[in-house]
């Protein structure tokens, strides 16, 4: 798939910005303080599972809507602040876009939610990082480019991936990994 500035999935063209200061900084931030918030970060990514299943507790601890309300939640508290910072260049973004990422962004964090309470983490997990699989099937539809012939043929390795992930695990999972398989979606779409 080729990026181009010929337009996005909107029809505007894409905008590769520089680094830009926030607030009264006129300076980049230090590389320290960039690589200890990407390993925050990472380390809690990684967690997302492991946490789920200790909230859930087989059943006798919260259900996985409540989980769900409280990561988002917890995610909203975090980015209001940043978003508040850049209303002016995220009004600039259509409404259908904001909207639509919203959407992707619930039906990505419910679905993989549930999916954890419902199979094993590392399954869920899995099936979500199917993304870049769906990135590349739904891009001739949602961004009007078409995959070369490699990009197609590690999507076929992937689904072959998918596919043993499905096949290893209990028919009664069934449902729990298409749940999964969706979060995949949502996050690829996003």
């Amino acid at each position: 798939m080729n990026l181009s500035d010929k337009g996005g999935p909107l029809g505007r063209p894409y905008r590769w910005s520089a680094w830009r200061p926030i607030g009264n900084s006129s300076r980049p931030p230090r590389p320290i303080l960039i690589v200890a918030a990407l390993l925050l970060a990472a380390t809690l990514w990684s967690l997302n599972g492991p946490l789920i299943k200790l909230l859930y507790a087989d059943g006798a601890g919260l259900s996985g809507l409540t989980i769900a309300f409280y990561c988002s939640a917890i995610g909203a508290i975090l980015f209001v602040p940043w978003a508040w910072r850049h209303r002016r260049s995220l009004k600039e973004t259509p409404l259908r876009a904001r909207a639509a990422s919203v959407l992707c962004f619930t039906v990505m964090t419910s679905t993989f939610i549930a999916a954890t309470t419902m199979t094993a983490a590392s399954s869920a997990i899995v099936l979500q990082y199917t993304a870049p699989m769906w990135v590349v099937l739904l891009s001739p539809l949602l961004l009007r480019e078409r995959a070369t012939r490699s990009e197609l043929a590690v999507v076929t390795f992937a689904m072959g991936g998918v596919l043993v992930v499905f096949l290893g695990n209990p028919i009664s999972d069934r449902v729990a990994l298409a749940v999964a398989l969706t979060s995949g979606v949502g996050y690829g779409t996003l």
